[in-house]
């Protein structure tokens, strides 16, 4: 393999960093070297385009016509108003579209893996993406809802024309550029980037809700405790962490299933949020794109290649968010079950005026709540599928749009958290303003507190994410 078609491994903590801080997963001064390298391999493209339209055989996107028509025949010297009418033609559709922070890892995402060895795009081009990333006011409209079978391309040419046509810029783009530019699985790639540091943050929440709450209910702290080999490292200091401050004895024969089963579903969350990091490392560490063009050994280009390929799908993304799902659906019941025992055993009483009713609404609205998430983000990435461009596009997973869900459905659990969080304080009335906005205040000062303190013990080592 040429020096054109060498690898940068990336980490998801890297990732993260990069996304958290505006930067690239790799140093500052690889970003001109990557560049270099992207020349070489589109020039040998170009090189090989031309001899493969001699001998009149097609490549996809270039010589060919996209999906179903790539019977039909487009010819080298069409490029620069075909490739251009190839994002055009792609970019239909409009609101709802993903937030700032979530266009931006979507963005992030492209960057990177356009920098792998697979598409075949200009330097030119590449830094035209660059150079959008490093803007902060740059924020392109990707719709929400645009994604489909061959992966995501209405999305990708939403983002491709706000990059290309950036303070009024005109580009020109060569063979195969806006093929390249539109195919892979970078933006469901870049939403579940998104959702990882999401789920990340979500941990010091729950943290912090569950202590307060197991302190309040004075919980048995046996269960969290008796010895296990599987619960080493981060795991084992949270486990004590938690049941710091509960009483031992005067327990009853044995605490509701909701906390005794707080350790396994610890370790359940912990778990799947590790395999959806696994799994996002492992696809920006593969060739993405459609079709994959590879430099051959021999300097001359006699041994590059293309081929098609399938990797506009990650259907192992799809599966990891599926689970990521179930854990937070499981953490609401449990969180939603904590604050029924929390009123019913009279902790919010205590300290209420005569006449006042207390909290006995909120685990109603929590309820309420419960059913809704449930209803709403009940379905996985493969409770339906179809088929389009007359057969030959009959599969995808849904990836995008799950991950999409996924986001909405950390901010309806955080929700029921600060409902807990709030009855959890004894000191509350309805005089204290009933609403979940003022339950969401509590939340906020209290992870303020936890922040300050810095206290609360990290659940996940970046490090397990990574492959090597």
């Amino acid at each position: 393999m040429s020096a054109g078609d060498e690898w940068i491994p990336v980490s998801s903590e890297a990732l993260l960093q990069a996304l958290r801080a505006g930067t690239f997963p790799w140093p500052d001064s690889e970003t001109d070297k990557i560049g270099q390298r992207l020349n070489e391999r589109y020039a040998r493209f170009c090189s090989y385009a031309k001899q493969m339209e001699a001998k009149g055989e097609p490549i996809y996107g270039t010589l060919t016509m996209p999906g179903h028509r790539d019977d039909e025949a487009v010819s080298l010297e069409h490029q620069t108003v075909y490739q251009k009418a190839m994002i055009t033609s792609h970019a239909i559709g409009g609101a709802p579209y993903f937030d700032g922070d979530t266009a931006r890892a979507i963005l992030l995402a492209r960057i990177t893996t356009l920098a792998q060895p697979g598409p075949a795009i200009s330097s030119a081009l590449w830094h035209r993406y660059v150079d959008a990333y490093l803007d902060p006011q740059f924020s392109p409209d990707i719709p929400e809802n645009a994604s489909y079978s061959s992966g995501d391309v209405i999305p990708a040419a939403h983002l491709a024309h706000a990059v290309l046509f950036r303070s009024g810029a005109n580009s020109n783009l060569g063979p195969g550029e806006g093929m390249a530019v539109l195919n892979g699985a970078f933006v469901h790639m870049g939403v579940v980037l998104r959702l990882a540091g999401k789920a990340l943050q979500t941990w010091p929440i729950w943290a912090a809700t569950m202590k307060r709450s197991l302190t309040a209910l004075n919980a048995d702290p046996r269960p969290f405790l008796y010895p296990n080999p599987e619960d080493t490292g981060p795991l084992s200091t949270v486990l004590t962490w938690l049941v710091t401050g509960c009483a031992e004895g005067n327990h009853p024969v044995q605490d509701p299933v909701s906390l005794r089963t707080l350790r396994q579903m610890i370790t359940a969350f912990r778990n799947c949020g590790v395999a959806l990091m696994t799994m996002l490392e492992m696809a920006f560490n593969s060739p993405i794109g459609n079709p994959l063009f590879f430099m051959g050994e021999a300097r001359d280009g006699s041994k590059d290649n293309h081929t098609p390929s399938g990797s506009f799908a990650t259907p192992e993304l799809g599966i990891a968010v599926s689970g990521l799902c179930e854990a937070l659906l499981a953490m609401a019941w449990m969180s939603v079950r904590r604050t029924h025992h929390l009123v019913s055993q009279g902790l919010s009483s205590k300290t209420k005026k005569a006449g006042d009713p207390g909290l006995v609404q909120w685990p109603k609205l929590a309820e309420a709540q419960l059913a809704t998430l449930r209803q709403r983000h009940g379905a996985r990435a493969y409770t339906s599928g179809s088929g389009t461009s007359e057969g030959i596009e009959d599969f995808w997973t849904h990836g995008t749009a799950a991950a999409r869900d996924a986001l909405a459905l950390i901010d309806g659990v955080h929700d029921l958290m600060a409902i807990e969080l709030f009855v959890a304080n004894p000191a509350h009335s309805t005089e204290d303003g009933g609403d979940l906005n003022a339950a969401r205040s509590i939340q906020a000062e209290l992870m303020d507190l936890c922040r300050q303190d810095q206290n609360i013990p990290p659940l996940f080592l970046m490090a397990e994410g990574n492959r090597g």
